[in-house]
């Protein structure tokens, strides 16, 4: 034993053999690395990033849900309000005479919503998503052919993702026109929604005249259904104080109430007449095709141009002498300011005209009381001539008995569709 460490102390070492060689120590390992303490981290964190993004696509369609169904018991309380009352009802009247009402966060867009005698319109929002459904409904359709026109633009599938969803309206003018001083006149222009929406606009009218006044400069604002069209009436009166000749640009400008940048604008010209001008002609029958020997009618129109009704003598003019105006002077007439008249003009073509023959056939109009102011026709009805050789056609009349030793005559007939045969010819005749 050794001396100094008393067997109860400290162990007597063991003396390993010399062939046996020594073991490195080996200790329990407890815990995890860093490594591995990561990946677990980044596996859970994506698992819940799937589960967030998927229950956040389960609530946004749960809110669609819920606006699609208030737009259904809208119409159908829109349906019931109709049938008791023979119009469809505001969204105020819906919601405050009916049972309906909209669920929890879902409001209605007041400032688009609108009703009329043959349609009806709603928009609603959810508080908790930037989603929104509508219904609109053009007709007095079923109540289940109303459901499938419910929308809701976005990740729903009735929504192209091509398809633009507003767009600048367009506006098509009325053809310029003739005013007179002292007097008050409407110019009909149609607004055009190009967005696939049914939006509100708000329309202003300027003149560049100040004798053309708009009444009044701002009319309403209109609300029109996607991918439609409405006219819109723009009363104007001109003073006393216009000159003849003047003219002045109407201008009808209409804003999307919601996006200012959408606008859009069209013109026309009102233009002040004098007290007498001339008439204008403007002839309204195609080209004829005519046979030698034919008569036809021909349409012109004539516009008095004046301020008040007048007069009008006619004469029709035939640039070849093959194609006669009858009569050459037709019947005159009077003709209300600013208004316009059919003038039909007969012609007979010559049994003797030639095949190819071109006549052009013009009116005249005429003021009875101011010879100076008249009008031809800016276009001519032309008059071509064509002629047809058809053949003739000849009947014999002979007895139907006959006896021998006996004269007897038979009575030839001849006629030409054409005219008047240029000679006859005969070939052999056999008796039998």
């Amino acid at each position: 034993m050794q001396k100094g460490f008393p067997s109860s102390v400290w162990p007597r070492p063991r003396i390993l053999p010399d062939d046996i060689p020594a073991q490195p120590i080996m200790r329990k390992r407890s815990g995890i690395t860093v490594l591995e303490f990561l990946i677990v981290t980044i596996v859970i964190a994506l698992l819940a990033t799937l589960a967030y993004i998927r229950y956040g696509d389960v609530r946004e369609e749960a809110y669609v849900v819920a606006m699609k169904n208030d737009l259904r018991n809208y119409a159908i309380a829109q349906y019931e309000y109709r049938s008791n009352h023979g119009s469809w009802g505001t969204e105020e009247i819906i919601q405050a005479k009916t049972w309906f009402d909209y669920s929890k966060d879902v409001f209605p867009d007041t400032a688009t919503a609108y009703s009329t005698a043959d349609a009806f319109y709603l928009r609603v929002y959810h508080k908790k998503t930037n989603r929104y459904c509508e219904l609109e409904v053009l007709s007095k359709d079923s109540i289940s052919a109303t459901h499938d026109q419910i929308r809701c633009p976005g990740k729903d599938s009735n929504e192209s993702a091509t398809e633009p969803t507003l767009a600048a309206p367009t506006i098509t003018p009325p053809p310029g026109f003739f005013v007179s001083a002292n007097e008050t006149y409407d110019a009909v222009f149609i607004v055009h929604n190009n967005s696939s929406l049914t939006r509100t606009f708000q329309l202003s009218v300027q003149s560049s005249n100040p004798d053309v006044v708009p009444t009044p400069p701002n009319p309403s604002a209109v609300t029109i259904a996607g991918r439609s069209s409405r006219s819109v009436t723009i009363h104007f009166t001109v003073s006393g104080d216009a000159v003849a000749g003047m003219a002045s640009t109407l201008s009808l400008h209409a804003v999307d109430v919601e996006a200012p940048q959408l606008s859009g604008s069209g013109a026309t010209q009102a233009i002040v007449a004098s007290e007498l001008m001339s008439p204008t002609v403007t002839a309204v029958s195609p080209a004829v095709v005519a046979a030698p020997g034919g008569s036809y009618s021909l349409d012109f129109v004539v516009v008095n141009n004046s301020n008040t009704t007048r007069s009008f003598e006619f004469m029709a003019i035939s640039s070849d002498p093959s194609v006669v105006p009858n009569p050459a002077n037709p019947p005159g007439q009077s003709i209300g300011a600013h208004a316009q008249v059919t003038v039909t003009v007969s012609v007979t073509v010559s049994a003797s005209a030639s095949d190819a023959d071109l006549s052009n056939v013009t009116l005249v109009a005429t003021d009875a009381d101011a010879p100076e102011l008249s009008g031809d026709a800016s276009t001519a009805v032309q008059v071509v001539v064509v002629v047809e050789n058809r053949p003739p056609t000849v009947s014999l009349s002979c007895p139907n008995q006959v006896t021998r030793s006996t004269l007897y005559s038979c009575t030839a007939t001849f006629s030409d569709p054409d005219g008047n045969l240029s000679h006859t010819s005969w070939g052999a005749l056999s008796v039998t």
